[in-house]
């Protein structure tokens, strides 16, 4: 593929000669109607004009709508993008930037070589693609591209091609965090519906079972087990009221709310279903920000980790919940104290399969770290897992903060 990279911006542009576009028409066209393609050829005129655009101007209104400019001759080498794009994903300045190519993902590669030289051979008209392209940071950005060609030879094929650039990552993040919000909702009926239809039931059988324990004497051979069945009803209603709370839909909340008292909240639902294991919170005042998520997913993420610490850890020890912010991050940890993660399940400690899930319940971690994924990759947040130097797990979610 002929490389996707630029170290210019795009000049003054002007009308081109064979079938000219009024850029300003095109502008529009990207304003209104979300892309180049299909603008670039909204104005043809039959006679000649030209009009130079100062390219900073129009690069302000571009900036403005959220685009970004590029354009490419294909017997040029050099697909030229306009500075806002690289500003987008942190190359700013005059300094070293890395060919647009050497960024994009390897997965997503082929398909936009595929993508330009069709459009580029002129075996279609129109481009529009989205893919993803790393950030001076290291994060994956998603971009739309449209674009199509402005001026074409004799024999019809493009000489010429204008397109947009738009980072639509935060777009995509909203998508998928309505989506997990819109499953936690399926989920927190499914588990009302449930806890309602084990809770009837168990309540008849709690208050039988209150009514005939006191009758068995201790020195009966079936006594021990009194104190077994009633632990087990306890149990049960803790897992019912675990399972609701944890996936209830949630009412009108307010996104104002720190994420402090979000996290606060849902530790001392925890501490009430585990009673036998200290739960410790440390709240440094950076954490006492609203985060641009759901509180939900926040509240979600809490509870799997803080249930997951619970059962990894010795019940002699306690389990630890953190949270701060940096400049840029929001940051929770959840630390429990037990035997740490085998090697073996390292890179797979997040998979929902039914062979994975089994192996990591005998090490106390079950199908909640799925769930954790779920909703993390929803807030566009990073999962990290770092060993302590005093043992245990240290569970750590990264969410970022737009300044």
């Amino acid at each position: 593929m002929t490389s996707i990279g630029g170290f210019a911006a795009i000049g003054a542009l002007a009308l081109v000669d064979q079938g000219e576009v009024v850029l300003l028409a095109l502008i529009g066209g990207i304003l209104i109607g979300g892309g180049l393609a299909g603008a670039a050829w909204i104005a043809p005129k039959p006679r000649k004009r030209r009009a130079m655009l100062d390219s900073s101007r129009l690069e302000q209104i571009l900036e403005g709508a959220g685009y970004g400019l590029w354009e490419w001759m294909p017997t040029s080498p050099t697909l030229v993008r306009s500075p806002s794009t690289w500003r987008s994903l942190g190359y700013e300045g005059n300094g070293y930037r890395p060919t647009w190519e050497s960024l994009i993902h390897a997965d997503d590669r082929s398909t936009v070589e595929s993508a330009f030289a069709s459009v580029a051979g002129g075996e279609v008209t129109k481009l529009e693609i989205e893919y993803r392209v790393k950030a001076k940071d290291m994060s994956w950005h998603w971009v739309v591209e449209r674009g199509g060609p402005v001026e074409r030879n004799g024999g019809g094929q493009p000489l010429r091609l204008l397109g947009t650039t738009c980072d639509v990552t935060e777009h995509r993040r909203q998508q998928a965090a309505d989506r997990e919000l819109d499953t936690l909702a399926l989920m927190g009926r499914l588990a009302a519906h449930l806890a309602h239809e084990i809770n009837n039931p168990l309540a008849g059988i709690r208050n039988s079972f209150l009514l005939i324990k006191d009758s068995i004497p201790p020195t009966h051979r079936f006594y021990p087990y009194v104190g077994a069945i009633d632990r087990e009803i306890n149990r049960i209603s803790t897992i019912t009221r675990q399972l609701y709370e944890t996936y209830k839909p949630a009412a009108d909340e307010d996104p104002d709310v720190p994420a402090s008292t979000v996290v606060a909240d849902a530790v001392a639902l925890l501490r009430w279903m585990n009673p036998n294991v200290a739960i410790q919170l440390d709240l440094e005042p950076s954490s006492e920000c609203p985060l641009p998520i759901p509180n939900a997913l926040l509240r979600q993420i809490v509870f799997n980790l803080v249930q997951n610490a619970v059962e990894a850890s010795p019940p002699d020890l306690p389990v630890t919940v953190g949270a701060w912010s940096t400049a840029d991050k929001f940051i929770l940890s959840v630390r429990d104290r037990g035997a740490g993660i085998p090697a073996e399940l390292r890179e797979r400690l997040f998979d929902a399969t039914a062979e994975q899930r089994k192996a990591m319940h005998a090490s106390g971690m079950g199908l909640g770290l799925w769930l954790v994924r779920r909703s993390a990759d929803a807030m566009g947040a990073e999962l990290q897992v770092v060993d302590p130097e005093t043992g245990g797990t240290d569970f750590r979610v990264e969410v970022p903060v737009t300044a």
